[in-house]
């Protein structure tokens, strides 16, 4: 090993180590990347000084130096020196004026970045094995890691490609926003469950369809099962819909979220799934049809009885906003039928929404098998549901120091007034439980509860009556019920209309009024939103029925609390346009020329662009398209109109600030909505 060499790397380092430091100093929408190329260039660094001193050494002449080490010195050589090329100010200058202050333009995108990181974590790992290793080994041992270092190279590289996948955030099983949602109580759901997991052992018919009215316990079983296959290994992927809630309320990134997760759960289909990438390079930007056949079905094929036997969960599929992507979705499914390579299934839960019964009606009957919950005998269903409230009822009990409570005769008459809906009990426990509140009152007022009709929800409607009632408007005057009231309408009725959840800060923002008054309209609401008391996570409908309940009429009847979805809508989208016509400008994170990657600007974004001005350039089309025509023209849609008006001086803005916030491909749909409404 030539010495010269070595010198030459250390001295090249350290002087790529002093360039960062400017760049630590003088760029600030960069520092993520910043730092990570400054603490492996140290590490690196560190290691030759000591590959130096080993080399200078009495025993350097007793080292034994295979060709792949000095390969490895002589290329790291290569690429230090180009490093510093790309970094040294005074050899490559790119200065901008930036709100007055002349700052240096980091030159390195996140993906150069992040190529630099693994050639100097391959050689820091090799160059440190030969300080190490003993000279007997030496010449083995490096270049056995040399091959370990080019399998850790090629795993990174196969991140690196999944990572251009776009995918829905929480739309799995075990997100980080549903780690506090419920499975079944243990000893619930017992034969169903069974049923399931044999049908897992060999899906005969490929696909399972759970369906069942709002409220009958879905999504609950969805996460058991999904949880039961986790633990077997045999869960492949799962993606929960949920209308309302951004990515997760449409299709546009289904398949390449479960490639992803599938991905994930086995190494053997990641390698085909990124071949499937490298060959379809835009992918992500092809129809679902397409994706389902590179990224799934054919990966999957290849596996030749690799892996026994993998499941999906879809869950709520009625929860996506498209009925065409619906149908679309179930035809992908059936395509998996003829797989040879992997036992294969699919468990798919909604409600039996007019196009999802007829895209199962479509199939063949050996594709599928059906589950009604509505089918399940009643006493099997009230059995469960009794187990349930005792579960819940008890731990509120414990925890309060009640003793003795509640009685059998209170349990039975929660059974019956449930009516099989498990919705019923959830959120009857979550209002008794309240640690504001006496549990022992609060249940005798849903005891209270004399509801009648023949509607199937009439009890479950009753209930959220009552907790409203009891939670915003008991004991108010006329007066203070209508302030209330119109209070409620603006802030839940916004909420349940969104169609993405927004944290209360942001919803404050958007609606143009106080934080302080989207706190007090929340507060006594939490048995039916989720309401995190941190203020960067999002408002959350706990369970859709309480959506459907406060957008119907015939079911809301409680004037105070129903929501006109053509009022807030409307309210929204002028909302929306004045928000951006004040805060949308020409150049508005002064770039001063195009190009600028994205990633580097994410503080400026985030200043000038934050997330209540980022949904509104998102979602205001969206909303005015949810108008009838009437209303459209009631906000604007028309000649010299508010949206007229918003077009004509800011539609250029508007676009930037898309694409600002990645969401180019959006304002071409966005575009072609705004003209079809005008036809």
């Amino acid at each position: 090993m030539d010495p010269g060499t070595i010198l030459a790397i250390v001295e090249l380092s350290a002087t790529t180590l002093s360039c960062i430091g400017k760049y630590y100093v003088g760029v600030k929408n960069a520092r993520a990347d910043i730092q990570r190329l400054s603490n492996e260039v140290e590490g690196f660094h560190d290691v030759l000084q000591k590959v130096q001193e080993l080399v200078q050494s009495s025993q350097a002449t007793r080292l034994p130096i295979s060709t792949s080490f000095t390969n490895v010195a002589k290329q790291s050589l290569l690429d230090i020196t180009a490093l510093e090329k790309r970094l040294n100010p005074s050899k490559k200058e790119r200065i901008m004026k930036r709100v007055g202050v002349r700052a240096l333009a980091w030159p390195l995108t996140s993906k150069e970045v992040d190529e630099c990181v693994t050639k100097l974590e391959r050689y820091k790992s090799t160059l440190s094995l030969a300080l190490n290793a003993d000279q007997t080994s030496l010449l083995i041992d490096i270049d056995a890691n040399v091959i370990n270092l080019t399998q850790n190279q090629d795993l990174a590289e196969q991140n690196r490609q999944l990572a251009t996948l776009p995918c829905a955030v929480g739309a799995s099983f075990d997100s980080y926003f549903r780690q506090h949602e419920s499975r079944c109580v243990p000893n619930t759901r017992v034969d169903l469950l069974n049923r399931l997991q044999k049908w897992s052992t060999d899906h005969e018919r490929c696909i399972f369809w759970l369906n069942g009215m709002a409220g009958t316990g879905k999504s609950t079983i969805a996460r058991t099962v999904a949880h039961i296959f986790y633990e077997q290994k045999s869960l492949g992927a799962s993606f929960f819909f949920s209308r309302g809630v951004g990515d997760l309320g449409h299709a546009a990134h289904f398949v390449c979220t479960i490639a992803h997760q599938l991905a994930d759960a086995l190494p053997l289909l990641k390698r085909y799934i990124c071949e499937a990438i490298t060959k379809h390079h835009n992918i992500a930007m092809q129809g679902l049809r397409n994706q389902w056949k590179e990224l799934v079905v054919q990966p999957l094929s290849k596996l030749n009885g690799q892996w026994p036997t993998l499941s999906l969960v879809i869950d709520a599929l009625d929860e996506c906003e498209n009925q065409e992507d619906v149908k679309l979705i179930l035809q992908l499914f059936v395509e998996t039928k003829g797989l040879a390579g992997v036992n294969f299934g699919i468990f798919v839960t909604s409600r039996p929404e007019t196009p999802i019964r007829l895209g199962f009606r479509e199939m063949p009957d050996i594709v599928h098998q059906d589950l009604v919950l509505q089918d399940i005998p009643r006493s099997v269903v009230e059995h469960d549901i009794t187990v349930f409230l005792q579960y819940q009822l008890y731990q509120i009990g414990s925890k309060r120091d009640i003793q003795g409570w509640p009685d059998e005769t209170s349990i039975k008459l929660l059974v019956q007034a449930s009516d099989c809906l498990f919705i019923y009990a959830a959120t009857v426990c979550r209002f008794v439980g309240d640690p504001h509140w006496s549990p022992e009152q609060r249940l005798h007022l849903i005891l209270q509860s004399e509801a009648r009709g023949s509607r199937p929800t009439a009890k479950l409607d009753e209930m959220y009556t009552q907790i409203l009632r009891c939670s915003i408007t008991a004991d108010q005057d006329m007066d203070e019920k209508a302030e209330l009231g119109k209070r409620f309408k603006n802030v839940i009725g916004t909420i349940v209309l969104l169609f993405d959840v927004l944290p209360v800060p942001v919803l404050a923002a958007l609606l143009s009024i106080p934080t302080k008054e989207v706190d007090l309209s929340l507060e006594p609401l939490h048995s039916l939103l989720r309401i995190s008391r941190l203020p960067n996570l999002p408002i959350r409908l706990l369970h859709p029925s309480f959506r459907d309940f406060l957008l119907d009429h015939e079911r809301c009847r409680n004037s105070y609390f129903w929501v006109n979805q053509r009022t807030v809508d409307q309210n929204i989208v002028t909302n929306c346009l004045q928000l951006l016509s004040n805060s949308l400008r020409k150049d508005i994170c002064a770039l001063k020329m195009p190009g600028a990657s994205a990633p580097k600007l994410y503080d400026d974004i985030k200043f000038f662009l934050p997330i209540h001005v980022q949904y509104a350039c998102q979602y205001w089309v969206d909303h005015l398209e949810r108008l009838d025509w009437n209303s459209r023209i009631a906000v604007g849609l028309c000649d010299d109109g508010q949206v007229y008006n918003f077009l004509q001086t800011h539609l250029l803005n508007w676009l930037e600030a898309l694409s600002l916030v990645g969401k180019t491909s959006r304002g071409i749909v966005i575009i072609t909505k705004l003209e079809s409404m005008l036809q």
